[in-house]
């Protein structure tokens, strides 16, 4: 789940918890919607954030997404596994603010 060398971060799941409240109402959430409802997000903009590393996420389907989807932003981050809060928790909250405070302007 870990990219190498960031596996000492799995310290941080036993110690948090991996939230499994929180994927179980994403589980029900998602089963409870049709996929052609949500796959493609609408048409708001959209960031795409993928772990360059993610074995399980893997970043081409991130890649897919962008590119048959208008308005989306793809952010491929280096050194960083499936994990992502764990192993790159600040970057995605820049990321995220940066994405908001940008498409709010309406620049790009």
């Amino acid at each position: 789940m870990y990219a190498p060398g960031n596996e000492y971060l799995a310290k941080l799941d036993l110690d948090q918890g991996e939230f499994p409240a929180l994927a179980a109402a994403l589980a029900r959430s998602s089963d409870a919607t049709p996929k052609d409802q949500w796959a493609k997000g609408g048409t708001a903009p959209m960031l795409v954030l993928t772990c360059l590393l993610d074995r399980v996420a893997v970043p081409e389907s991130a890649l897919v997404i962008a590119k048959n989807r208008p308005k989306t932003w793809l952010v491929g981050m280096p050194g960083c596994g499936h994990n992502m809060l764990n192993e790159r928790g600040d970057d995605l909250r820049r990321l995220i603010v940066e994405f908001i405070n940008k498409t709010q302007s309406g620049s790009k």
